[in-house]
């Protein structure tokens, strides 16, 4: 059983401020149930995003929102060093205190999603294919692309999701000190029939590239 618990105070105020505090509260668990060339285990995860405070003079009203998540992760190895992985995924969005209008307002009150993901990855390349179902879910630091409401155009909002995703990363070592890697990303809204997509190539380089020796 592995377990983390952390606060990220985003935005610290003192009496009389006129912006309002902000936080998250975040707990994330894993418990193996199995632990060999099968793998099974039990993740769970929980966020609490607040805005608000009792000291600031801002006019907004108070925003809590509670994420939570949970299912299975199950993993085996194959040959060659190169593993396969399945996780079923349910989520859960409640807005816990919400304005009815304004500034921290929200369309939807509550709302769940699953997740479905496959992925396999080897020495040399790491891919996934994952399938996304979502009524009403707003996760206010979640991938954009997944939630019922846009992140960049006001008042627009899908109560329900359906999307397909691919991924698929693959590495070539150049040398000791240097990696060439390649990266795609592809969305397919089965909604919208709508594609998107991203491809990005990396270099990179590990510590010892900057150091010498001085004889």
């Amino acid at each position: 059983f592995e377990a983390d618990l952390w606060l990220d105070w985003k935005e610290f105020i003192f009496d009389g401020d006129d912006k309002q505090e902000e936080f998250q509260i975040g707990f994330v668990s894993e418990t193996r149930i199995l632990d060999d060339v099968f793998r099974l285990s039990l993740p769970v995860q929980l966020l609490i995003t607040h805005k608000g405070g009792e000291i600031d003079a801002s006019p907004d009203p108070v925003s809590s929102i509670l994420n939570a998540s949970s299912g299975l992760s199950i993993a085996f190895d194959l040959d060659s060093g190169s593993s396969i992985e399945f996780e079923p995924l349910f989520l859960w969005y409640k807005g816990v205190t919400l304005p009815d209008q304004g500034v921290n307002a929200q369309i939807f009150e509550d709302g769940t999603a699953y997740y479905l993901r496959l992925h396999y990855q080897n020495k040399f390349l790491r891919s996934s294919l994952s399938y996304w179902n979502a009524d009403g879910f707003i996760s206010p630091y979640g991938e954009s692309l997944f939630m019922s409401v846009s992140d960049h155009i006001a008042d627009y909002s899908e109560k329900e999701r359906e999307l397909l995703k691919f991924e698929i990363n693959g590495s070539y070592k150049i040398s000791d000190v240097a990696e060439l890697a390649l990266r795609l990303d592809m969305y397919y809204d089965l909604k919208n029939e709508d594609l998107a997509h991203a491809v990005g190539l990396y270099l990179t380089f590990n510590e010892s590239f900057f150091i010498s020796k001085i004889k």
